[in-house]
């Protein structure tokens, strides 16, 4: 009786991820429709006003305001990075990432999915356009194309949906590197090695056996304010913050699974309080080491990931998009859609990225680095390739980096343009395949 109930609990950790992914992607939808109606409704200045709105704080001599917006951008969104740095170091140590030969296949596509774009973006600009924009189409958003793929339920295989996934984790490393390296401006040399010995400090308690989830995130909120100093984006100390948590419990599995026969045999030889459930002395002791072996056994970095991914899916995302996609549209910010800033953007999220995608990966196979799955046909890969094109989140976050506020509007309509067309493009040619199989 136990054993079938504790099966029916039992959780597909991929499953739950695509579910929440999925998820989020409709509550964005929302978030995004709500920010452009608001944008350009009679409420249009209170919308823009209520991202000005400074807010902070002073302690003594220290002080720390930053206007809402910022607040998001560099605040929370180092939250949602963390996530990511979660998420890639899980995939590394037992994902898809975890083997050589399997990980070379979405390292491959995406390496392609960024080269590409990037390209494109650089010709069509080269002549007089803004060259700094060109990291803006190389993002994918995975809570959108999941979401796309959710919509065709099980006609889409679970494989291409791994592949998807583990692409954008690797899209996701690709987009880091690039924000840290070419997206950080004035870099203050005093900050960045207080940030630097931060860092330390993680290696330390890492190497040490820290298992505290809240020493290293103590330690994570002064390496995000020596970034935000030091003139590097401050998300990036999300993702190095995710390094140094550690990955291993403070006790073995096998040691979790003994320690509960005996704590359960210890609850059964308790006497109950009659008539109430409020448990006696005897029950309190074991059920608190209960509680201390079952913390034990469950990995401070998945422990984190777990109980971060909903905040950043549910709250993080749909606030982000809620803030940066309230677009005023008119004549001036359509017309830097057909400005080459505009047209560089569009052509590398629809052409460049399924282009880099479908050709880095046949040439790959052709060279027999990678085997594909039988799932991964031509047709799908398109399918795949074309859906990548969906850069929304990370797109628009490197956009309002790349860009002055005077032409970061006209960037964020065509990255909305693009992500659309290319939602509805890889849900025809992922629907198509289906029906044809």
């Amino acid at each position: 009786m136990v054993m079938r109930r504790v099966k029916s609990l039992t959780v597909d950790p991929f499953g739950h991820f695509i579910k929440q992914e999925s998820s989020s992607s409709i509550i964005m939808l929302i978030a995004m429709a709500s920010a452009m109606l608001l944008a350009n409704s009679p409420y249009g200045g209170w919308y823009h006003g209520l991202w000005e709105t400074k807010i902070g704080f002073t302690f003594g001599s220290f002080s720390l305001y930053k206007d809402s917006l910022h607040w998001i951008n560099d605040g929370l969104m180092a939250l949602f990075f963390l996530v990511i740095g979660l998420e890639i170091k899980r995939e590394i140590l037992i994902g898809e990432l975890s083997d050589v030969r399997k990980a070379l296949l979405p390292l491959i596509a995406a390496i392609g999915g960024a080269v590409v774009p990037a390209l494109i973006y650089t010709a069509v600009n080269v002549s007089g356009g803004d060259m700094n924009g060109w990291g803006v189409p190389m993002a994918t958003d995975i809570a959108f194309a999941i979401g796309i793929m959710a919509l065709l339920g099980s006609r889409v295989p679970i494989q291409l949906k791994i592949f998807i996934t583990s692409l954008a984790v690797v899209d996701d490393m690709i987009a880091v590197l690039v924000i840290a390296l070419f997206y950080s401006k004035g870099i203050a040399f005093g900050y960045l090695t207080y940030a630097g010995a931060a860092l330390v400090a993680l290696a330390l308690m890492n190497y040490s056996g820290v298992r505290s989830i809240l020493a290293y995130l103590a330690v994570g909120v002064l390496l995000w304010y020596f970034f935000l100093k030091s003139g590097i984006h401050a998300t990036i100390a999300g993702v190095l913050l995710a390094l140094f948590i550690p990955s291993q419990p403070k006790i073995q599995l096998q040691v979790f699974l003994r320690s509960m026969t005996h704590f359960l045999k210890q609850l059964g030889d308790c006497k109950n309080n009659p008539d109430t459930e409020i448990p006696t002395k005897c029950q309190k002791e074991t059920l608190n080491k209960v509680m201390y072996t079952s913390q034990a056994v469950y990995n401070p970095m998945s422990r984190l990931e777990y109980n971060l991914h909903g905040l950043s899916a549910y709250f993080i995302m749909p606030l982000f998009a809620f803030a940066n996609t309230g677009v005023t549209i008119d004549s001036t910010s359509f017309g830097g859609i057909v400005s080459p800033m505009g047209l560089g953007i569009i052509f590398g999220l629809l052409i460049g990225k399924p282009l880099g995608i479908f050709s880095f990966v046949k040439a790959a196979e052709k060279m027999k680095l990678v085997t594909l799955p039988k799932q991964l046909t031509n047709a799908s890969l398109t399918g795949v390739a074309v859906l990548s094109g969906i850069g929304l989140t990370m797109s628009i976050f490197i956009a309002s980096m790349a860009f002055s506020p005077e032409v970061v509007n006209s960037a964020k309509i065509a990255i909305l343009s693009a992500s659309v067309l290319a939602g509805i493009g890889g849900y025809v040619l992922l629907s198509r395949i289906k029906q044809a199989d």
